[in-house]
This record gives C-alpha cells, structure tokens and sequence, in this order.
C-alpha cells in the first residue's frame, strides 16, 4: 500500500512573519518551527508568537493524533517525523511541515509514526530528498505520497507498537534520573 491510501488528508501549514520569540502562554496564538520536530517526539515549546495584529488559520491548528514531518530545510532535518501526542492550545503548523491525517480504519497513527521513523524508510526519504545544495533541501508531496508500506492488521500495529513502547520506558525514564542526578547542586 502507498502512504497516499492509508491516510486522509496531507497538508502543510502557514507561516507568517511571527515575533522571535516562544510562547508559553495558552491563549496565544504561535506558529511551530520545524524544531518543534524531532525523531518520536513533539515539542511545543519550538513555536514562534503569531502577532496580534494577523488573523490566525484555525485550520492550521495541531490536534491529537497529527503527524507531522519536516518536508524543507538543511539536508539533516527534512524527513523528521512525528506524532502530536499532547500540546497547547492554538498552535499553527507552519509551511515546512506537512501534517497528516491518517485513516484510523487502516492504520494507526503511532504505528505510521514508528514506521516512518526506522531506519529502512528513513532511507527511502533520504534518497528523495531534492534542492540544489544540503541547505536547503525538500521532500515533494508526489514522491513521500507513492512510499510503500507493509500494513499488518490493527491489532498487530497495536502490539508492534506496545512491544516497542514497553522497550522505550526503561531508557526514557533511566534518562530522567541521569538528567536529575547531573543537575544536583556539586558540593
């Protein structure tokens, strides 16, 4: 099957000329930067300050379940992927990042997210990657849209994606208490 017929809907957001600097705050409209995506993991707080004075595209805000990928920039950031797990209010997908809806009847959105992210498509996205030089390189909608991928039934994507989940906790939280452990006062 091709990425194009198991999902639903692929887009890419907007980016306007934002304040250079984040947003914390819940009820202030920010735009993503690319570096909000990293490999399995969301990070809200890469966002730039939409100004006030811009209507902001609510059909750009991040839910739940989206997943993103970087499709422009340097040569070691494009083709990042992620899967919006939480985040905060009004938060816009910028233009660098598609956003992608998947068909929740065929295949789940963490399976999808893990798959994009093994080494053996990420050498697929590698070798599509197109520009002039690595700074700035891009992923097409047309060539990432014809990928092929091995979909198991629901269930099986839902014990690959336990199995993997429960392979993850342990260095995840083994890196909380290093982080913790490092950060202590020295005496």
């Amino acid at each position: 099957m091709s990425i194009e017929s198991v999902i639903i809907k692929l887009d890419q957001g907007w980016s306007s000329k934002c304040e250079n600097k984040s947003s914390n705050d819940k009820t202030e409209w920010a735009v993503i930067k690319t570096s909000a995506v990293q490999f399995g993991q969301f990070l809200e707080f890469e966002n730039k300050i939409l100004p006030k004075n811009l209507k902001q595209r609510e059909q750009h805000e991040l839910v739940s379940e989206d997943i993103l990928i970087t499709r422009a920039g340097p040569k070691v950031r494009v083709g990042i992927c992620c899967m919006v797990k939480h985040k905060r209010p009004k938060l816009i997908n910028c233009d660098k990042v598609y956003r992608i809806k998947v068909n929740n009847k065929v295949v789940t959105p963490e399976y999808f997210e893990f798959i994009l992210n093994t080494p053996f498509y990420q050498g697929i996205i590698e070798k599509m990657k197109s520009g002039i030089s690595d700074c700035g390189l891009n992923l097409t909608q047309k060539a990432f849209l014809q990928i092929g991928m091995t979909i198991p039934s629901i269930k099986e994507q839902q014990n690959i994606v336990q199995a993997i989940e429960t392979r993850l906790v342990l260095p995840i939280k083994w890196k909380k208490v290093l982080i913790k452990v490092c950060n202590r006062p020295k005496h």
